[in-house]
């Protein structure tokens, strides 16, 4: 049985795909004279995508919660992305997925059943109709020395597809090429070395049929290597921008009811000021040190400082916590408290709900920072491998959201520090839901929807809705655990650990293709 549940019940394309319905439906479904439907039939004969009824395979490189299991950013970014693929490709299709760290000798999972491996090499290249990659953060070596295994091999495998003629789109790309340490973003300068490592990369974005960058500096340096500006969408925003950022009363009331959520758990009664701080790439004990120091000072002004330190499991951070077993003793001695959690949920919706109790979030993860503007709460971004969050942080616009570079981390004093956190904490929450911003960032983020511009022939508020219901939530919760291992917001967080336990010892991974309704019959 098929377990799209409400994905395809309220939309006029039923299971075929906008890409790949007939010319006679097209001018059905837009009217003739509409322009959508040229452009939608060009968009199809452009990357070559099989019509109606005839075989499609695709491969699907960097799909990233198979590389980890509950790191949210990435859960929610891949579900958002299996959103638009179905509207745009339908369920009646197969192929193959890779992780970022894969190579084409390496095991490649089927759509439907991820327990049952096959090798495909350099076949998968050959059989697909279609390359898709999300490469999200990962492209951010300096040099092919440096360079993380995963990026040589996305890179690989994107330069082989292009050289045999397969069609390929890049969704949602960062391209941020050289050493961050010491650069500022306003002025990015790349060193000699980095340089064939950015040319290489062009290369193979100039030959995609579909090219999003997903801020301003990426899509500068796609232009500085060579990539034809004519040839680049966006620059757009993360699509995990594209998620609800509003509750409505029955599922907020549901995501209350979970253990680790409840109210006098993330919001003691006598606290004053409650911060959130989320696990970061590129941390350093000289930044740790100076954020205990920096919460020390916020105890002598406030009545009560509740300090949580949030891990994610799944996020690939440096240093993990705070690692600050001091802070705890100092903050009870000065009737405040400190604690740690880290729960397997991955929901985004979890995340939003948790930061939404918070006064300030502080961190240096770039989806942490997007969590927090669709929280409506002030965030101080802290720079990590990237400048990707001072990017984001320019495009949100807003004096309740603040950058830190390396250099002004290293010469704040933690007095400095407390102050910034004190003034992020006194933004009016009422006016951040009301300014306008996340309607913008959406607006930016539907570059990712479809090739050509064809969003705006989509009815994107009705794919991806910008209020949550139970429905929404449950949806995005039978994608994470595929369809044959469902898991409601009733479950406890222990079910939810033992579940996740269970998937790390057996080796299983979740089945979102089975979600999307994609065939295991490719080969």
């Amino acid at each position: 049985t098929s377990c799209l549940m409400p994905l395809y019940q309220h939309q006029k394309l039923g299971e075929v795909g906008l890409l790949r319905l007939p010319a006679a439906q097209l001018d059905d479904l837009f009217g003739e004279k509409d322009s959508c439907a040229q452009r939608v039939a060009a968009a199809a004969a452009e990357s070559r995508i099989p019509p109606a009824g005839a075989d499609l395979r695709v491969l699907i490189l960097n799909q990233t919660p198979r590389h980890r299991l509950w790191h949210p950013g990435q859960t929610a970014a891949s579900y958002v992305q299996a959103k638009i693929l179905l509207a745009l490709l339908g369920a009646n299709m197969s192929g193959w997925a890779v992780p970022v760290g894969g190579t084409l000798n390496d095991r490649m999972s089927r759509f439907c059943e991820d327990d049952l491996h096959f090798r495909a090499s350099a076949n998968a290249l050959k059989a697909a109709h279609l390359i898709i990659t999300n490469p999200e953060g990962t492209l951010h070596s300096r040099t092919p020395s440096t360079s993380a295994p995963g990026v040589v091999r996305l890179l690989d495998m994107l330069n082989r597809s292009t050289s045999i003629g397969k069609p390929l789109w890049i969704q949602n790309a960062m391209l941020h090429p050289c050493d961050q340490i010491g650069i500022k973003a306003e002025n990015p300068k790349c060193g000699s070395k980095s340089m064939p490592f950015l040319h290489q990369t062009a290369a193979i974005f100039s030959r995609a049929k579909w090219l999003v960058a997903r801020d301003d500096l990426s899509r500068f340096w796609m232009e500085h290597g060579g990539v034809p500006s004519e040839r680049i969408d966006g620059p757009a925003i993360d699509t995990v921008a594209l998620l609800p950022w509003k509750f409505n009363d029955e599922a907020r009331a549901r995501i209350g009811e979970l253990h680790h959520l409840r109210q006098q758990t993330i919001r003691p009664p006598a606290a004053s000021l409650v911060v959130i701080h989320v696990c970061s790439t590129a941390g350093s004990r000289s930044y740790r040190s100076m954020l205990e120091q920096a919460f020390l000072r916020l105890v002598s002004t406030e009545k009560s400082l509740h300090v949580i330190d949030y891990l994610p499991p799944g996020m690939h951070c440096f240093g993990e916590s705070l690692h600050l077993p001091s802070l705890d003793t100092k903050l009870r001695q000065h009737n405040g408290s400190h604690h740690t959690f880290s729960h397997p949920a991955s929901s985004w919706a979890e995340v939003v709900y948790l930061f939404s109790k918070a006064d300030v979030v502080v961190s240096g993860s770039f989806h942490a920072l997007l969590f927090a503007r669709l929280a409506a709460v002030p965030c101080l971004a802290t720079q990590g491998n990237t400048f990707k969050a001072a990017e984001l942080v320019k495009e949100i616009a807003s004096t309740a959201y603040r950058f830190l570079s390396h250099l002004q981390r290293v010469r704040m004093t933690s007095k400095e520090f407390a102050t910034i956190l004190r003034s992020l904490a006194n933004t009016d929450r009422s006016a951040l839901k009301n300014d306008g911003v996340m309607e913008r960032l959406r607006q930016k983020a539907m570059a990712n929807v479809a090739p050509l511009q064809l969003s705006d022939c989509i009815d994107v508020d009705d794919l991806l809705p910008t209020v949550a219901s139970l429905d929404v939530m449950r949806e995005h919760e039978d994608f994470q655990r595929g369809c044959g291992v469902i898991h409601s917001l009733f479950e406890s967080n222990r079910t939810r650990m033992a579940d996740a336990n269970n998937m790390k010892r057996n080796g299983h991974k979740r089945n979102e293709f089975e979600w999307m309704g994609w065939k295991c019959d490719a080969c």
